[in-house]
């Protein structure tokens, strides 16, 4: 069974989601993979969630219902009990696609050199789905930002053991903390064209909440560590936080670097990071900010920024007015459809 059905971790880290976690515990139980080791982490919820909790815990390898640290520190109480060879939280507001636990296993035993594995996912709110397809990122791009979502992206344990835990002081980029880790350390990572997960977006939820300023803040914090973890001396990066306004961190964390990476590369990685950050300023309808840190870009990355669609179209409807871009928002079907 372990070589065919290698053990996988599931956790959940919750507070205070009685309204949605029964269907997230009924979306990993239903799995009928035969070696989960399912966990609930709540961090001592005053609404229903710990009764619909006990309703299921016969299927449950742990549970536990505490005050926490948020949620960071419930992954991490999480991981270290885990026992599985494959590992991925799972919060209690996302679904697990029926299926996804076999198709993991399968990927795995096929992929002895890969430790992390990552499908598709598909936002949802009570009104519409919208589909979201990871573009097929080149190795550059894991070290620049997210390109994976969580809910989808499953991981050895051996990342764990060589990068360590979660950082609990890192609240909404902590996934993307772990794995720009992994792929310093040189870990290899798979993606795969298969929907894993949905993704609830509600007024609750951090996604639905605070996710953008407090996202962008993390994800400068986690790149400007990377930066100086691959060369201390790179002073470019401090010029560019303070001619687009971030605030350059006093104490920027320490990563272990098993990759050689270029001047050129460390480049591409810089234009990379902007890409992403111009895409999570039009999320956020921060339209102004998107539009200063593409004309800063260009006086850098020229070529890169006329090359990209990404930027340029978002930059262009970044001008319209702000009516026409809610009306395109609500037309696409797609995240992707406006880039």
């Amino acid at each position: 069974m372990q070589k065919e059905f290698p053990k996988i971790t599931i956790i959940t880290p919750s507070y205070n989601q009685g309204s949605f976690i029964e269907e997230t515990i009924l979306s990993v139980i239903n799995q009928g993979y035969p070696n989960l080791e399912y966990i609930i982490i709540d961090g001592g919820s005053t609404d229903n969630t710990v009764e619909i909790i006990q309703q299921y815990q016969q299927y449950l390898s742990y549970w536990i219902s505490e005050k926490d640290g948020g949620q960071s520190d419930a992954i991490n109480k999480g991981l270290n009990i885990a026992t599985g060879s494959i590992i991925n939280w799972l919060n209690s507001d996302d679904i697990m696609m029926p299926g996804c636990l076999y198709s993991i296993a399968g990927y795995f035993n096929e992929n002895a050199d890969v430790d992390i594995v990552y499908g598709n996912i598909l936002f949802f709110n009570k009104d519409k789905e919208i589909i979201y397809t990871p573009f097929k990122a080149e190795q550059l791009h894991y070290y620049a930002h997210i390109c994976m979502p969580q809910p989808a992206a499953f991981f050895s344990r051996k990342i764990i053991d060589t990068v360590g835990l979660i950082d609990q002081h890192i609240h909404f980029s902590m996934d993307w903390d772990l794995y720009v880790r992994a792929s310093l350390a040189g870990f290899k990572f798979l993606h795969v064209p298969e929907l894993f997960a949905r993704f609830r977006i509600h007024s609750n939820s951090k996604s639905g909440s605070a996710f953008s300023e407090q996202f962008l803040v993390d994800n400068a914090f986690v790149f400007y560590s990377v930066i100086k973890s691959i060369d201390p001396g790179f002073a470019f990066i401090d010029k560019l936080y303070n001619e687009l306004g971030i605030d350059v961190p006093a104490s920027p964390k320490r990563y272990k670097v098993s990759v050689a990476l270029s001047a050129e590369e460390v480049h591409s990685i810089i234009f990379y990071f902007l890409e992403h950050r111009c895409k999570t300023l039009f999320f956020s309808k921060d339209y102004k900010g998107l539009q200063h840190l593409v004309d800063t870009a260009k006086k850098y990355f020229r070529q890169q920024v006329e090359a990209s669609k990404a930027m340029r179209s978002r930059y262009f409807i970044s001008k319209l007015p702000v009516f026409v871009i809610t009306l395109l928002l609500k037309l696409r079907t797609r995240v992707d459809d406006l880039v």
